[in-house]
């Protein structure tokens, strides 16, 4: 539970929460799309939490300008998606606007935004966000239907969230959750992730049976497609 929480804005690493937890018997640090994220226990001061922020600023520096490198808009930039690219350009209207027809998501701002702004990437991926999770909602369901009844796996329910940490996972019923984040992935690495939880419907770990398994309904290519899985992230 968080017992006080301080803002502010860093001239190098941008926004700052500290928070207070009860619970917190150590300080952790995380970097979220919002800003730099100081979890310290009650009995901390905020200085002192301040003083912990200091010994990782550089180390923080670093990991935000990947960050920034890696998933930097620009006008004209484009994006493929699982079902859809999306367009990121300007507009000489009055307003910013986003549609989504025919595959093609059009994301169009004011002719004076700054793209180099923080709160500009986060809106561009908020509009992509929710086009992303409307898709897999209507995809993704029906699509591991198709694979299960193909490769003859037995599902039962099937939903959609919105994990960064898995792309998916199985429970001992049968019911798969899949993250759509997963639309940022090539359609072979989908497919990939959908084959890997429907293995575990029989095997509910990575045991040898898994990946053999696993290696029935890939062609032997398990491991190799793992291992291109591994490389992708979501933002």
């Amino acid at each position: 539970m968080i017992t006080e929480e301080k803002k502010y804005i860093d001239a190098e690493l941008g926004p700052i929460s500290i928070y207070k937890k009860s619970l917190n018997r150590s300080v952790t640090l995380r970097i979220k799309e919002t800003g730099i994220v100081v979890a310290i226990p009650a009995f901390y001061s905020f200085s002192k939490g301040e003083q912990i922020l200091e010994q990782y600023r550089e180390k923080l520096k670093t990991k935000l300008q990947q960050k920034q490198e890696k998933f930097q808009f620009e006008d004209g930039s484009e994006l493929q998606t699982y079902s859809f690219t999306a367009f990121i350009s300007r507009t000489s209207l009055q307003k910013s606007y986003y549609s989504l027809k025919d595959e093609e998501l059009h994301i169009a701002l004011k002719e004076t935004t700054d793209f180099k702004s923080p709160d500009v990437q986060l809106k561009i991926k908020r509009v992509i966000e929710t086009c992303m999770r409307k898709e897999a909602r209507q995809i993704l369901p029906d699509l591991l239907r198709t694979v299960a009844a193909k490769h003859r796996f037995t599902v039962n329910e099937i939903k959609i969230n919105s994990s960064k940490g898995r792309w998916g996972s199985c429970s001992a019923k049968k019911n798969i959750n899949l993250s759509f984040y997963i639309m940022l992935l090539p359609p072979h690495l989908v497919e990939l992730i959908l084959l890997h939880e429907l293995c575990h419907t029989l095997e509910m770990n990575h045991s040898p049976r898994f990946w053999k398994e696993l290696d029935r309904v890939t062609g032997g290519k398990a491991k190799l497609l793992t291992k291109e899985l591994k490389k992708h992230h979501t933002w």
